[in-house]
């Protein structure tokens, strides 16, 4: 019974108090990053889909939509295997920045964001 009634619900409430959380949800979808002066940017993309009337075909579009995370939410990131997390918030952490290796071209470019990053942690 704990296994099957208990144990999703558990996880259901977790998922979408934490997984759905404001400083957490852009890890998930379409996004890209800008390291600016005062903080990060992210820009999310969004699939919209438009009905053609005349054709009746739906075309797609993207919706962007601008995010900034201030330096100062930033605490000292977990390095994993092909990762690295920086845990975001202010006092308490409430999400999170994931950046994976493979988002980027080479691995310099990798390096040289985490140390871009891990400079602006007080």
């Amino acid at each position: 019974m704990v296994i099957f009634i208990v144990c999703p619900m558990i996880l259901g409430f977790m998922y979408y108090y934490y997984g759905l959380g404001e400083r957490c949800y852009f890890n998930v979808t379409d996004h890209t990053l800008e390291f600016e002066e005062r903080g990060i940017k992210i820009n999310m993309y969004f699939p919209e889909f438009m009905d053609d009337e005349e054709s009746g075909d739906k075309e797609k579009e993207e919706r962007c939509v601008e995010k900034s995370i201030d330096y100062s939410l930033l605490h000292r990131y977990l390095v994993r295997r092909n990762s690295v997390i920086f845990p975001l918030g202010e006092g308490k952490i409430d999400g999170f920045l994931w950046l994976p290796e493979n988002a980027f071209e080479t691995s310099e470019e990798f390096a040289s964001a985490v140390k871009q990053l891990s400079s602006k942690i007080k």
